[in-house]
């Protein structure tokens, strides 16, 4: 434990000193905090490449019957959502009961309708403030059990499928067939899908601004149970991204191109009602700082929450997660 030291002031320091010295330095913190918040809710700009519209409308291209990596037609207007229930033919997690098609909590864990926050274990890298964005996306009892689709796997992979989303629908998509082996070890009963990523950062960072490339970004690799699902929550925490001090030339990663996009097009092609969550991890990174905003919508940023280094005894390192509603 590292020690402490007792700093003393001068005998001529009156009290009245260090009062107002107090004062002007909450003053400051509090200045710089809406300092901070402010810059981090406002959307990059780069050279030669405008903030790009918000999603919906206009925007959209042609029907999926005629080219299946295009994105989904909608003839809703920006900020409006298709009303949809939650998929039938699944049963309610242990201690809800079904009443005019509504879950109700019957047991102590529930407080005011909705499932309380539940602590994630040692090791977990997200934040508690990150989590518990998910976690009330996850667990409002205004419908059926949720759908919830995670780009990447992981040792927090339990808490998501076990216990945030509790008798609800979660499908990991990870693309190291190692590291499949070894979570699905640990954690038995994980429904896991092994895709395989085609971008690279080096060779694609610069090519997917344009928007007339993005399908190409498709995975068709994906099955169909994924992509006919309507997800209420998609994580985007895979594959390997880019990049926190070095240049982006040197980067041989798949970035998230293909994932952030995905969650856009799955989002889209099955609209639900308040618009799907989607978190973007990672997202003050090079590549993610450009492209989430990009293809995920800058009018649909609705938060940006960061994360202490070694929370909840990780490794993982200090970071920011974005969030959308599409």
């Amino acid at each position: 434990m590292a020690n402490r030291q007792r700093v003393q002031g001068g005998a001529g320091v009156s009290r009245a000193t260090f009062l107002m010295a107090g004062i002007a330095g909450v003053w400051l913190l509090g200045f710089l905090g809406m300092f901070q918040r402010g810059a981090l809710l406002t959307p990059p700009t780069y050279a030669g490449h405008s903030a790009p519209a918000p999603l919906g409308g206009q925007n959209r291209a042609t029907s999926l019957d005629a080219d299946p990596r295009a994105e989904p037609r909608s003839s809703l207007s920006d900020g409006a959502h298709a009303t949809s229930g939650a998929p039938a033919g699944r049963a309610g997690p242990e201690g809800w009961h079904e009443s005019g098609g509504v879950m109700k909590p019957e047991d102590g864990e529930y407080e005011g309708g909705r499932r309380r926050f539940q602590i994630p274990p040692k090791g977990t890298q997200q934040s508690d403030s990150q989590l518990k964005i998910v976690w009330e996306a996850l667990n409002s009892n205004s419908e059926s059990p949720k759908n919830l689709l995670v780009f990447g796997l992981g040792m927090d992979s339990n808490y998501f499928a076990n216990i945030a989303n509790r008798g609800g629908k979660t499908v990991f998509i990870e693309d190291n067939p190692t590291w499949i082996d070894l979570v699905t070890k640990k954690i038995p009963g994980l429904s896991v899908v092994e895709v395989k990523y085609t971008t690279k950062i080096n060779r694609d960072f610069e090519k997917f601004k344009d928007k007339a490339t993005w399908p190409l970004l498709f995975m068709s690799d994906l099955p169909k149970d994924v992509l006919d699902t309507q997800w209420d929550v998609i994580i985007v925490d895979a594959p390997n991204g880019c990049c926190d001090f070095e240049p982006w030339e040197k980067h041989i990663a798949p970035g998230r191109f293909q994932s952030m996009y995905m969650a856009r097009w799955l989002a889209l092609k099955h609209p639900r009602t308040g618009g799907t969550l989607v978190t973007v991890d990672d997202c003050e990174r090079k590549v993610e700082s450009l492209y989430a905003p990009l293809l995920l919508g800058v009018a649909n940023l609705t938060d940006t929450v960061s994360r202490r280094p070694g929370e909840h005894e990780s490794d993982g390192q200090r970071n920011k997660q974005c969030y959308f509603r599409i």
